[in-house]
């Protein structure tokens, strides 16, 4: 389990802060685009949203627009987890350049740029039997 997930919510499955964290970006979304997005079975959304409505940090509502579907939202604890969970990753980020100059940070960052900005390289064919 990261610090993340820890700080989020301890008692729950990493998955489940993985739907949370999606949530957070997206807002209020029916589970089947959770599923697509997630690359998990709405099933398994049921589960992980489930899990996250009885720990208080969602809400699961009825779509007015289609009864079948389910909405999930995150609660206000949710959300405020979400941003100490968030805080706790941005600390994690920055601390790794304490003690680093200024030129070790513009060829850190001169790097990352060429590093992003390469060319992809292209797969190759794959052949398929007959």
């Amino acid at each position: 389990m990261s610090a993340a997930s820890a700080c989020f919510a301890p008692q729950l499955q990493p998955a489940a802060y993985q739907l949370a964290v999606l949530l957070a970006a997206q807002g209020t979304s029916k589970a089947g685009q959770l599923a697509d997005s997630l690359g998990m079975d709405k099933s398994a959304i049921s589960r992980l949203g489930r899990s996250l409505c009885e720990a208080g940090l969602a809400s699961a509502r009825s779509d007015p627009d289609d009864k079948r579907s389910t909405l999930y939202s995150l609660t206000e604890e949710g959300r405020a987890r979400m941003k100490a969970s968030d805080a706790l990753k941005a600390r994690a980020f920055f601390s790794r350049f304490e003690g680093w100059d200024g030129a070790e940070l513009h060829r850190f960052h001169t790097l990352l740029h060429k590093f992003n900005h390469a060319k992809e390289i292209p797969q190759p064919h794959q052949t398929h039997m007959k």
